[in-house]
């Protein structure tokens, strides 16, 4: 990871409730956390446009049953760290966070972000708080790469004209079909 700048560095020390200037119960340190630190993929790519799944899961001795997870994006050039939520104006409505029970049977606190664009390229950490034990990790982040979309092009010989063109042959075909079927009709009426 790059060079932190003060603001994002002092995020990354603090502790939770402080983060937002929230009251929240007293947190250990991540020095004096007990629970292992949410394992998180180095990298994904993903194409614009489409879905990201980030990946988080943790470890913990104890039964979880309380808990909770959060995700936070930091910009590439390490400047600003902004929650992922649907209510957050960058993440609004395309934020997706599976049910409770898969973060508490199967440790998993997995997010998806709908509609990725290359503005969301940046790096994303994943949060786990389990409060009735009062443990909190971070996970290492993950790289987030957006990808544009491959352009599509059709066949080279079609363009804006080339419409017109083809409606104005198929409609002389119509024309020649109904000619020649007119004609045949004709002249059967002509031999009786």
């Amino acid at each position: 990871m790059g060079a932190l700048t003060e603001d994002c560095r002092a995020w990354w020390e603090q502790p939770r409730g402080m983060q937002l200037g929230v009251p929240h119960s007293p947190v250990l340190s991540l020095a004096d956390n007990p629970l292992l630190p949410p394992t998180q993929e180095k990298t994904t790519n993903v194409t614009a446009g489409d879905a990201a799944t980030l990946q988080c899961s943790f470890n913990s001795s104890q039964k979880t049953t309380i808990g909770g997870y959060k995700w936070f994006y930091i910009n590439p050039s390490f400047t600003s760290v902004t929650e992922v939520t649907n209510i957050s104006e960058k993440f609004s409505g395309r934020v997706f966070m599976p049910k409770h029970t898969i973060f508490t049977s199967q440790r998993k606190a997995d997010i998806e972000i709908h509609n990725v664009q290359s503005n969301d390229t940046g790096t994303y950490f994943c949060e786990v708080e389990l409060f009735m034990i009062n443990r909190k990790g971070r996970g290492n982040g993950t790289q987030l790469l957006v990808l544009q979309a491959p352009r599509t092009q059709g066949p080279r010989f079609l363009s804006y004209w080339t419409l017109p063109y083809i409606i104005f042959g198929k409609a002389c075909l119509l024309l020649a079909t109904v000619l020649v079927i007119v004609t045949k009709a004709c002249r059967k009426q002509g031999e009786e």
